[in-house]
């Protein structure tokens, strides 16, 4: 998102903004705590996760370089609903919200790109709630491995079984037969939570379509 900004734009964010080593599991912000600081993911993701009871959360949305966290700010809310936590370790952009919040006010370019996001993010959300309704465990699971991928820009990553039972897009029954699947016809290779990614072509033909619907909607609304 910020190399899509202006050269100006994008070192004016830079010069008040901090390079931030960001670890996984580490939770950012609980349910109800105001956001003071802005993140911009590199090549790390976080991921948000609404509470269903005391012991129980749900991934609603992961949010890697393609966007940043904070939306809740451009919309004009302070606190986060959602527990926010890192995935998937790697560093990030941090920008206090009141630096952010000025900028956002002075730079039109700047809100129009962020307003664009947010019009992304709320197409997405509704595109995922009628694929994990409709759509095959196993091409969802293909769906979230390539996506995965364009934002880490890695044929490989780790991720704990404990998370993958927070996605609603793989339930925790299916996790072991739909990865199975998907080994046997040597797509992937997958141990103790690292996964590879062996035939991404055949990841792409076998993912459900609203992997390419929600890639062409971002790069058409975002750039």
């Amino acid at each position: 998102m910020l190399a899509s900004l202006s050269q100006k734009e994008y070192l004016n964010i830079l010069s008040l903004s901090k390079l931030v080593e960001l670890n996984s599991g580490e939770i950012l912000y609980k349910p109800g705590k105001e956001i003071n600081c802005v993140y911009f993911p590199i090549n790390c993701y976080i991921s948000l996760q609404k509470n269903i009871d005391k012991n129980t959360s749900l991934e609603i949305g992961i949010i890697g370089p393609e966007g940043f966290y904070g939306l809740n700010l451009v919309l004009g809310v302070k606190a986060t609903l959602l527990r926010t936590v890192v995935e998937v370790s790697g560093t990030a952009l941090s920008i206090s919200s009141k630096s952010f919040l000025k900028i956002y006010e002075k730079s039109a370019a700047f809100k129009l790109k962020l307003q664009n996001y947010a019009y992304v993010r709320m197409s997405q959300l509704s595109q995922t709630t009628g694929c994990n309704r409709f759509h095959a465990l196993d091409s969802r699971l293909c769906h979230w491995i390539l996506m995965i991928q364009d934002y880490l820009k890695s044929k490989e990553f780790y991720i704990t079984h404990e998370h993958l039972s927070k996605k609603p897009v793989v339930r925790r029954a299916g996790v072991t037969k739909a990865a199975g699947i998907l080994q046997e016809k040597k797509l992937i290779s997958c141990s103790k939570g690292h996964i590879k990614i062996l035939g991404r072509r055949k990841l792409e033909a076998l993912a459900c379509g609203c992997y390419q619907l929600n890639k062409e909607a971002f790069k058409r609304i975002i750039g």
